[in-house]
């Protein structure tokens, strides 16, 4: 079995007929295959050949739509993925069908976690040239790396936002393992101080 990546998106199409379409996909467990096929028969699926296209193995799996705008023709959605997010999918996504993407994964079973962006910008007129940025990060060890790195990626963004609940439990499980650690320091000392006096009643009664 994989480790189960954690993936939240938000999709902005260009039209109503692509926004209708990745609907309907998403719903009917489609996704992946309509928007970055395989080019095997409808039914087929090679490991090596999803791993290249999706950068991922399988598709998605558990996916919940959190909410779509038939005016904006917007999509946000989460669900889980095998091993990695499928950047592969996001990609193809913007560059066939001009898709901008918005996306976040956490994946704690090998410790990363990140966020990735396939937009178009016309800013200052341009003419929708598409930008893509992946940033991924490893989860921190300890209180310390942990202010260091959300620092690093802005306290109160929303790649910060999005991980909170893997920052409390990282902070709780540090905490466990402190407390611990202390018991048995104590457990230790007990035990010497137990083997001290047992030492003593020993010299004691050779001398008596």
């Amino acid at each position: 079995m994989p480790n189960w990546c954690m993936n939240s998106a938000s999709f902005v199409c260009p039209s109503k007929e692509i926004y209708e379409n990745l609907l309907r996909s998403i719903k009917s467990d489609t996704w992946f295959q309509t928007f970055a096929p395989l080019g095997l028969d409808p039914d087929g699926w090679d490991y090596a050949t999803a791993c290249s296209v999706w950068n991922t193995k399988w598709s998605a799996r558990d996916v919940d739509i959190n909410d779509c705008d038939d005016n904006e023709y917007t999509v946000n959605i989460s669900f889980e993925s095998a091993w990695s997010p499928p950047t592969g999918v996001y990609r193809l996504m913007n560059k066939n069908h001009n898709i901008e993407v918005t996306a976040y994964y956490d994946e704690p079973g090998n410790c990363f976690f990140g966020r990735c962006m396939y937009v178009n910008d016309y800013r200052d007129g341009g003419g929708g040239e598409k930008i893509v940025s992946d940033e991924t990060y490893d989860y921190p060890n300890d209180m310390k790396e942990l202010e260091e790195l959300r620092n690093s990626i802005g306290i109160g963004s929303d790649l910060d936002d999005y991980m909170d609940s893997t920052w409390t439990n990282l902070q709780e499980m540090w905490e466990e393992e402190e407390v611990q650690e202390d018991q048995e320091e104590d457990q230790d000392d007990e035990e010497e101080d137990q083997d001290d006096e047992e030492e003593v009643q020993e010299e004691y009664q050779e001398d008596h």
